[in-house]
Formats: structure tokens, C-alpha cells, sequence
């Protein structure tokens, strides 16, 4: 290791990966905290009730526990208060605070646990070929049940223990397994954001509007994401005035949402609703918008080409089901065709597909993404996918009044 003291700076230079290991392992305000911190042993984990309990279950009841210490939104590799205890105490800290007293409790209830260091999202990614200690700005948790592992971050209290925060989701890793023993690690997850929407509307001739239910369910980081969402808004009132806003048209006559406090379950919401500007009646035609609101109607991707990958963080997929009743005196006269589109290794998927059923007008339409990052040299590809996607999906369904 290097060193380099200077009045207004000081800087370390390691050589090697285990070079960091051994320097992080002899701080006092690290390798110290969790060899030495006996806080969690000693009167944290004797409240927790592990009778019976599974693994992963222990995880779950430590991970929950945790959450105890109010994050103060300070991503550190280093705990504040330089004791777990006092973290406690005080039930607020940084990003480590929280994260060193998970590690701990695993560890006092028997679940192998370990200090996985690495750069937060903002930081940029971490070298794996010129190790750096001054790179590293964040700390996670490394758990391993027999040979299966799981990476933690118990900072935000809307996070289940089966997701990490975008921040976390940064490529690489090094896992400090003791003085001189270092892993790297990939930091991924197999979550993905998963929504469903499903519409049961009726058209209205008298006024071309479409009535009915309109629902949504959300699964992991489609329902994580949203929780956060609603944060910001100090009712449901509040957030159902700002999505009429954003969705003209859409008048929302009876909400329901379920689970929003239950982190572990889905996010299910149930409208009841009249949409006015989704049909235009030109003549005897009416031409009808198929998706609604669920239509995307701008490419994210403008750059003629891209010099870095693009990185979703997670995967991505969305099922919609759409189903439209019409009255007996209207006649169909076009309909999109049904696609299928993929790019080469299936990362990214479409399918869309409208039928008609004893006047049942029946949409279909189901995308998403494999994988959460995409070369330069598949962004062309990538972009192309997403016009050829809004161009199918800005295709009206045709019909005319009798």
C-alpha cells in the first residue's frame, strides 16, 4: 500500500485487491466494527424470535430488524458513528451504518454474512484490473446459505431484502472474506420490473368514451419504484389528481389499491373509469387508440450511436390485456396486423395482437427486456426495436357506425 499525507489531502494506493482487503481489515472504523461490535450479539438478536425458522426466513426477520436505523441518504463505505450500537441508539446513520449492523446480526444468529465493498451507480464502475480503495464509496451485505448467495442492502425501509437499490446495481464487486481474502463478486439481480395491466371497458356511441375497469398490478421494482413514488404525495387524492393530469381524458370514478404497505407483496390497483379522448369519430368512422395510456409515444433513444452501454439496471416486462365491448351497430373495418419482434438473442421482445370476438374487441400485448445491459454495439439494434415497437402501437383500430 501506498500513502500520500498531505495538509488539505490524504490518499491510499494499493497495488493488489488483497492489498485493500488487509487495509480496510486493520481500520478501526471497519475491519474493528466487525470483529469487535458484540452490540448485535449481545441484545439485538436476543429480541428476535428464530424459533423454527428457515435460512432465508432468518434473513427476512434480521434484514427487517435492521431497518431500525433511519438511512440519513448518505452513501458511505464507512460507518458514521463508527459503532453498530450507537447506530441503534441514535436509529439513524449512513448507508454502512446500516448495512455493518445487518452483517453483524446475520452473523450472531449463525448465517455465514460478509462486507461486500464496492462504487455506488453515481460513482462510475469499479476497475477490476487497477484496484483502488478510493474508488470504493459504498458497502453492501455478501450472505451465503449453502451455495446459494444473496447480496443485501438494507438502507431504505420500502426495500424488501429480495431487491437491491439502483444505486447497488453497478456490475462489480469485491467481497472481504477475511485480512486477505477478497472475491470479486457480479452484482446483478434476477428481479426484474413486472407489471400487468388488464381493461374490461365498454364504448359508448353516445359520446364515444370507453367504460369500465381499468386494473394494474405491479411485482418487484415495478412495485418497489412505486411505493417510492407515492412518498411524494401527501394522499391518494394528490396522486390520483396528478395522474388525471398527466392522462387526458381519464376520469377516475372509484380507486382501490391493495398491499401498499405489505413490501413482500405486489401492488394491485383497481379503477373504475371513463376515458373521453382515446376514440375520434370522423364521419361514420371511429378510430380508436387500442392501448389507451399504456401506449410508449417517444423513443428514450435519440443518439445516432452510443460510446457507453446502456444499463436498465434490471430487466423489464409488461403484459397488457385489453378488452373492448362494441355496440351491435358498429362494424370493423381494419386492424393492425399481429406482430412479433425480437432482437437477435431475444434480449428484447415484443408481441401484439388484436382480435375480434362476437364484438368483443380483444387486445393482446406483451414486451420487455432479457437482460438489463446492452453493448454500443447493440444500441442501433436496440434502438431501432423501440421505433418499430411505438410505430405498431400508434395503429388505430378502424371501425364504422351502422
Amino acid at each position: 500500500i501506498l500513502r500520500i499525507d498531505h495538509p488539505l489531502f490524504h490518499k491510499i494506493y494499493t497495488k493488489t485487491w488483497e492489498s485493500v482487503s488487509s487495509y480496510l481489515w486493520e481500520l478501526s472504523y471497519f475491519g474493528d466494527i466487525l470483529r469487535n461490535d458484540l452490540y448485535t450479539k449481545h441484545t439485538i438478536s436476543k429480541k428476535l424470535n428464530l424459533v423454527n425458522k428457515t435460512p432465508e426466513e432468518k434473513i427476512k426477520i434480521a434484514f427487517e430488524q435492521v431497518k431500525n436505523i433511519k438511512w440519513d441518504e448518505r452513501e458511505s463505505l464507512y460507518p458514521i458513528n463508527h459503532s453498530v450500537g450507537k447506530a441503534y441508539s441514535e436509529k439513524i446513520g449512513n448507508s454502512a451504518d446500516t448495512n455493518f449492523a445487518l452483517i453483524q446480526l446475520l452473523k450472531s444468529i449463525g448465517i455465514e454474512a460478509y462486507p461486500l465493498v464496492m462504487s455506488s451507480r453515481d460513482n462510475g464502475i469499479l476497475s477490476l484490473t487497477h484496484p483502488s480503495i478510493n474508488k470504493l464509496n459504498y458497502v453492501i451485505a455478501y450472505v451465503l446459505i449453502d451455495d446459494k448467495s444473496y447480496l443485501l442492502d438494507a438502507s431504505e425501509e420500502l426495500i424488501p431484502y429480495t431487491l437491491l437499490p439502483m444505486r447497488a446495481l453497478n456490475w462489480y464487486g469485491q467481497v472481504i472474506l477475511d485480512r486477505r481474502k477478497i472475491q470479486k463478486v457480479d452484482i446483478s439481480t434476477n428481479k426484474k420490473d413486472k407489471e400487468t395491466v388488464f381493461c374490461n371497458l365498454n364504448l359508448q356511441l353516445s359520446d364515444y368514451s370507453l367504460t369500465g375497469s381499468y386494473n394494474l398490478k405491479r411485482f418487484d421494482y415495478a412495485s418497489y419504484n412505486f411505493r417510492k413514488k407515492l412518498e411524494n404525495y401527501n394522499s391518494t387524492d394528490e396522486y390520483l389528481d396528478e395522474l388525471i393530469k398527466d392522462n387526458p381524458g381519464l376520469r377516475i370514478q372509484d380507486y382501490k389499491i391493495k398491499n401498499i404497505d405489505s413490501i413482500y407483496l405486489p401492488i394491485i390497483e383497481s379503477y373504475e373509469v371513463k376515458i373521453d379522448n382515446q376514440v375520434i369519430a370522423i364521419d361514420d368512422e371511429l378510430y380508436i387508440t387500442p392501448l389507451l395510456y399504456e401506449k410508449i409515444d417517444k423513443n428514450p433513444f435519440n443518439a445516432p450511436k452510443r460510446n457507453y452501454p446502456v444499463d436498465f439496471g434490471y430487466r423489464r416486462e409488461k403484459s397488457i390485456t385489453i378488452m373492448i365491448k362494441l355496440p351491435e351497430n358498429c362494424e370493423l373495418i381494419e386492424i393492425p396486423e399481429p406482430i412479433s419482434i425480437k432482437m437477435p438473442d431475444n434480449s428484447a421482445y415484443f408481441v401484439y395482437q388484436i382480435i375480434l370476438i362476437n364484438n368483443m374487441l380483444q387486445l393482446s400485448c406483451k414486451y420487455g427486456l432479457n437482460k438489463a445491459v446492452f453493448s454500443p454495439d447493440e444500441y442501433p439494434t436496440l434502438k431501432n426495436f423501440y421505433s418499430k415497437v411505438i410505430e405498431k402501437m400508434a395503429e388505430p383500430v378502424i371501425l364504422k357506425q351502422n
